[in-house]
């Protein structure tokens, strides 16, 4: 009886657990620090947060197969990685700066497999190691963008509100439906948080999904229009319930499980351009 090949032997999984441990030791702050903003900001958050490292970690789980096969070569190459995230690492703790720690253990594990596996296995876990930088908290992303994208959503929501005979006016991000209807399109509403959670998934399904560059690039490059598009789709539909069913009913479900709707929709987009995008190579061959 042929004895099937694991994909981890013994010392792979001693090695592996002495790895985990020492990397736990080393950015244990930063880790909780994580974790904790996570937990406070769970319906806040710009970030898909803990979902990032099992969406990696399914990654690597389907390339097992492929790895097996790889051989493994030590490159000394990956030291330098090593030894750079550890500097970084170093001069971000001075600095407290937590969110730079986490990007310097995302270093340290490219420079890990880089040194103990070699080029070809570093290639195959380049990208699920990467993706974890959507695990970073990126509520600093408000600060930069979150204002454009307010106005952004309110200016296009109102235009398109008024074509369809609206009566309303328009202030900076607030939205007048005279004698109806008044709203901010407030943080919250800026459509920020599914801006990067629609990225992150657009990464992770572009790369599962399609086996050329430029094709993985165009769904990528497709899923800010699409959040931006929901996001202002969301708002108009907010206007319009109110208009049609009160101002309760709008604020009250539909705002809260609007997020919901908004990226089951570009989730739905995202894959029908993935569908045509594989249409079009079979059309090709």
């Amino acid at each position: 009886m042929v004895q099937k090949e694991k994909f981890l032997s013994t010392q792979d999984k001693i090695l592996f657990i002495a790895v985990v441990g020492v990397l736990f030791l080393l950015f244990k702050k930063p880790f909780l620090y994580m974790v904790i903003e996570w937990k406070d900001r769970l319906y806040t958050s710009y970030t898909p947060g803990p979902f990032v490292p099992l969406v990696s970690g399914y990654i690597i789980w389907l390339k097992k197969d492929i790895l097996k096969k790889l051989p493994r070569r030590q490159n000394t190459a990956g030291i330098f990685l090593i030894l750079f995230s550890l500097l970084l690492h170093i001069l971000a703790q001075r600095g407290d700066l937590q969110r730079i720690s986490i990007v310097a253990f995302i270093i340290m594990l490219l420079g890990i497999v880089l040194f103990l596996f070699g080029k070809k296995i570093f290639s195959e876990l380049s990208f699920p190691i990467i993706f974890l930088i959507f695990m970073v908290p990126m509520e600093f992303l408000d600060g930069m963008i979150g204002v454009p994208l307010r106005i952004f959503a309110s200016k296009w929501a109102a235009g398109i509100l008024d074509i369809l005979g609206f009566e309303l006016i328009r202030t900076g991000t607030q939205i007048n439906i005279i004698d109806v209807f008044r709203f901010d399109v407030a943080a919250p509403c800026s459509g920020l948080k599914s801006l990067v959670s629609l990225t992150a998934l657009s990464f992770a399904f572009a790369y599962l999904s399609q086996k050329k560059n430029w094709k993985r690039s165009v769904i990528i490059a497709c899923a800010i229009p699409i959040a931006l598009i929901a996001n202002v789709f969301r708002i108009i539909m907010l206007a319009i319930i109110a208009v049609a069913v009160g101002k309760e009913a709008a604020l009250g479900f539909f705002h809260s499980f609007s997020g919901f709707f908004l990226f089951t929709f570009a989730l739905l987009a995202l894959t029908g351009i993935g569908k045509l995008l594989s249409w079009h190579g079979k059309k090709a061959v």
